[in-house]
């Protein structure tokens, strides 16, 4: 499943699909939302005197309240970061021989499970039966956004600007294709599949190719 995105897209959309998870009614809910934060946020910041534009007013007052879904976004948030995690350890576990073993969703889930303990709903089979299945199609965007910041030490902040946009997706791409190729362990599925899966382009350019390893999982993790 391929999406071409206009050459001119904004950090924002790239934002809203990995939120919306492929949902384009969420999609285009949350574009309302964030539409309605930004244009508050620019009344908010307009100087004395100056003459609020008659359909921005009137955009605003019909639109939902960004606060009425701030909950849901978080939540939204939360589930990414979960299949990000998910997709990066197995691609680890993959990696290597000696932890192969740990190469399937049982495992990654079971991990995922302890490091997000203070949080509830966030057993490893809540995790497998629904936060894998709704945001399996954007969780390469979401593992390369967790490589951004963690292994590549870069700032959240600059992932998706127009200097770095091509390259944040040809980490997505790249994380994408290996996972289509990683075999669960025993299993004939593979991790990621291709019709569930959203490959993200900016339209009339290739993403960057990115070439990254991944360090092996620690034995604290692998036995957690």
């Amino acid at each position: 499943m391929s999406l071409s995105l206009s050459l001119k897209v904004s950090a924002v959309e790239i934002e809203l699909l990995m939120l919306a998870a492929n949902d384009q009614k969420v999609f285009n809910l949350l574009r309302t939302v964030f539409w309605t934060a930004g244009a508050t946020e620019a009344i908010a910041g307009m100087s004395a005197g100056e003459t609020i534009p008659a359909a921005l007013a009137v955009g605003i007052a019909r639109a939902p309240h960004p606060s009425i879904y701030a909950k849901d976004i978080a939540l939204r948030q939360v589930h990414g970061r979960v299949v990000g995690q998910i997709v990066n350890y197995v691609l680890a576990a993959d990696a290597y021989p000696d932890t192969r073993k740990h190469a399937n969703l049982t495992s990654a889930c079971a991990f995922v499970q302890v490091a997000m303990s203070p949080e509830r709903g966030f057993r490893a089979s809540n995790i497998r039966k629904r936060v894998w299945p709704q945001f399996r199609c954007v969780a390469h965007l979401w593992a390369a956004r967790q490589l951004w910041v963690l292994s590549f030490k870069r700032l959240e902040a600059e992932m998706l600007d127009d200097r770095n946009l091509n390259s944040f997706l040809g980490v997505a791409e790249e994380i994408r294709r290996r996972g289509l190729g990683c075999k669960l362990w025993k299993s004939d599925d593979s991790l990621l599949v291709e019709t569930d899966s959203l490959q993200v382009a900016i339209a009339g350019l290739e993403p960057e190719r990115a070439a990254f390893s991944y360090s092996r999982l620690s034995d604290d993790v692998l036995t957690s």
